[in-house]
């Protein structure tokens, strides 16, 4: 019998070798890969609430921009396909005074909880991010031509408020401490030639507007009746933002809303409640 080689018997082994030294380099890659994955999806979210932060939220801001850009250099684009943009910013009312009397664990509880009304409320295409301490906002997308888009960015925020004022936050102490929580948004729309800064700064005088401010930059707000709580829009070409209460008396809507509650801790709905919001569906509603 004839034997093989040393030769021949080294090529096959460095062969061998050289197949493992490969897999395992290219293992060590994919886990690579998977931990710079899972290092940037943390560095986007929120570690209280799970929910996308600011950087995630500048970065959904910048791909608006780049879909807005390839879409005037398509001419051919379906309209179908053509969107709008707005922008809702969220503030929940009171929240340093829940904080400085139950303590900074409670205030994380509220805003947990509140971020669950919020996700009620919304529609699934909706980006929801959590920018600072109370502090939320709601980038919306609907489609071109099907409907004025300040009416439906006003429908969704007035879902909002409506979702987390009718969510109270009961406490699991003694006493079954009930929290009331309340919020106060103001919304706008990426107008045409307009940036996505300046739909910021338009949600934000309309913020102000909402939660009764005196004055922003100079311009000064009038107000009625009670202070937060409340809508507020950005409507171009007026001298200030508008409570979406007058915004929607102006413009004949109507909008019907039934908020989701906890019957264990809340109970029934009352029937005047009911008659006062017969519909069930959060959706939008507009007559």
């Amino acid at each position: 019998m004839i034997g093989k080689s040393p030769k021949g018997l080294r090529g096959r082994v460095a062969a061998i070798q050289s197949t493992k030294k490969y897999a395992a380099l290219n293992a060590s890659y994919v886990r690579a890969q998977a931990q710079a994955a899972q290092a940037a999806q943390l560095a986007m979210t929120d570690p209280l609430t799970g929910l996308p932060n600011l950087l995630a939220f500048q970065h959904r801001l910048n791909a608006i921009v780049e879909q807005r850009e390839s879409g005037k250099s398509n001419p051919h684009r379906r309209a179908a396909d053509k969107k709008d943009y707005s922008l809702l910013f969220i503030d929940l009312d009171e929240f340093k005074r829940v904080n400085d009397t139950y303590g900074h664990d409670t205030g994380d509880l509220l805003l947990k909880h509140a971020v669950k009304s919020m996700k009620d409320a919304l529609r699934k295409e909706d980006f929801i991010a959590r920018i600072g301490g109370d502090e939320f906002v709601v980038l919306l997308s609907i489609a071109s031509g099907i409907q004025e888009p300040l009416d439906i960015v006003g429908v969704i925020g007035e879902n909002i408020r409506k979702m987390i004022e009718s969510n109270l936050l009961v406490l699991n102490d003694e006493a079954k401490t009930v929290i009331p929580i309340t919020s106060s948004i103001g919304g706008a729309v990426l107008a045409d030639g307009e940036s996505p800064e300046e739909m910021k700064e338009n949600a934000d005088l309309a913020l102000y507007k909402a939660k009764g401010e005196a004055t922003l930059k100079g311009i000064s707000f009038t107000s009625k009746g009670n202070p937060r709580n409340r809508v507020a829009l950005y409507v171009p070409g007026r001298a200030e933002p508008m409570l979406y209460s007058d915004y929607r008396e102006g413009r004949n809507l109507a909008i019907s809303f039934v908020p989701t509650v906890n019957k264990q801790e809340q109970g029934e709905l009352s029937r005047r409640d009911k008659k006062r919001c017969p519909t069930q569906s959060i959706g939008i509603h507009l007559s």
